[in-house]
């Protein structure tokens, strides 16, 4: 199956289906289309490998259950007619008569983010296998609303050594993960040292105090629509970041480049100044480059003299099409002294999807979304999970904001 056969599928049963899914929001799936969203519990379902009705009943009654039933039934009869596969088919064919070739070693990592299909897929490995690894950390199992089989890691048996000096997590930081972790009732006992540097945790009101200005920083939010609010601040302060938007992949940027390196004196290409012209009001167009050699060498002088060009201005002169927003970013952040090249110092993310990530700093909101918030009252063992992991992804400093709401985590 491919995103272009879901679409198909979609088309066939009359609803929207984009054939992507956002997995990082952490059990939001309620911004989908409902289409994916279907797809997504039929799919939760096998991978736990309960009835399509047992999933629903456990806590999607507020999809209709009529519509799942025909969207799970037309998926099996679109793959049957097709002869199409998706990878949870594929799991359960392997397990079920997949060749295993005889092994020395099988390593498996994140193993407390398996579902009860992929233990089964696993364990059939195993019985060709002469030695078998399993690396995992139940404190980090923050995928059980997508299918993972916690239980099943915690329960498992065979020789265990604890992996007991971290050399990431300062101490004051651990300090905040150790009182997390201790409130998780089910786990595998584990306890960690960190490493010999303090390190500092701080409290703030709001973002304006928080010290972006400098740094490598990670920006966590437990649901993705409040990482709205990192991308305007950094916007508005001229901040190198990337996000679920990130200004310097725009193409914007490109076309300032290159407009900046023709007033430099350096030689372009026709392609590379159709990207300018993308951005130039029309009076001021670049004209007759259509049809030009890609091996042309163009430069500023030339522009000028045969091809039209009107304007030697600074780019948020002469590119006048170029949207407000990016046009005050771009100037703010060379005014700052951002670079606009390498790396974006900021990252910005959800706590799931900043997992196995780290960076110096860190800054974590505590509020919840409504849903989020519900589901952390019925099981708490979650949010502590997933706290505990955004709190560990810190180097040097974690930095929190005040709930601004009555909705949040109790850090």
């Amino acid at each position: 199956m491919q995103r272009n056969h879901y679409i198909e599928l979609g088309d066939k049963l009359g609803i929207e289906i984009s054939g992507s899914i956002d997995v990082n929001e952490g059990s939001q799936i309620y911004g989908m289309s409902s289409g994916d969203r279907l797809l997504f519990v039929d799919g939760l379902a096998r991978s736990k490998m309960i009835s399509v009705r047992e999933q629903w009943e456990q806590g999607d009654t507020d999809i209709d259950w009529f519509e799942l039933e025909r969207v799970s039934k037309g998926l099996k009869k679109y793959k049957d007619a097709n002869g199409l596969l998706d990878f949870t088919d594929m799991l359960e064919l392997f397990y079920k008569q997949g060749y295993i070739p005889p092994l020395k070693v099988l390593f498996i990592d994140e193993a407390q983010d398996l579902s009860k299909l992929q233990w089964l897929a696993v364990n059939h490995i195993i019985k060709q296998t002469e030695n078998v690894y399993i690396a995992g950390d139940s404190l980090q199992a923050i995928f059980q609303w997508s299918g993972a089989d916690v239980d099943y890691f915690i329960s498992l048996k065979g020789n265990v050594q604890t992996l007991e000096q971290s050399y990431r997590v300062p101490i004051e930081i651990q300090k905040i993960a150790q009182t997390l972790s201790d409130q998780v009732i089910k786990k595998r006992p584990c306890r960690w040292l960190p490493k010999n540097v303090k390190g500092l945790v701080d409290w703030h009101n709001n973002l304006d105090t928080v010290p972006l200005e400098q740094g490598e920083w990670l920006l966590l939010a437990r649901n993705g629509y409040m990482l709205k609010q990192f991308e305007d601040h950094c916007m508005m302060c001229g901040f190198s970041f990337e996000g679920r938007y990130s200004p310097l992949k725009s193409p914007t940027l490109t076309a300032i480049r290159y407009w900046e390196q023709l007033r430099k004196g350096e030689d372009l290409t026709p392609e590379q100044i159709k990207k300018i012209n993308g951005y130039m009001l029309p009076q001021l167009k670049i004209k007759n480059i259509l049809g030009l050699s890609a091996y042309t060498k163009l430069n500023m002088n030339i522009l000028q003299k045969e091809f039209g060009l009107k304007t030697t201005a600074i780019w948020h002169e002469a590119l006048g099409k170029i949207s407000p927003d990016e046009r005050e970013y771009f100037i703010a952040a060379r005014k700052r002294g951002e670079t606009l090249v390498n790396k974006p110092r900021i990252k910005i993310s959800t706590i799931h999807g900043s997992k196995g990530g780290e960076a110096d700093n860190v800054l974590l909101l505590t509020d919840l979304a409504p849903r989020t918030y519900d589901e952390m009252n019925r099981d708490l063992d979650n949010e502590l999970r997933v706290f505990y992991v955004a709190t560990t992804r810190a180097k040097e400093s974690l930095h929190m904001i005040t709930p601004q709401t009555n909705l949040f985590f109790p850090m």
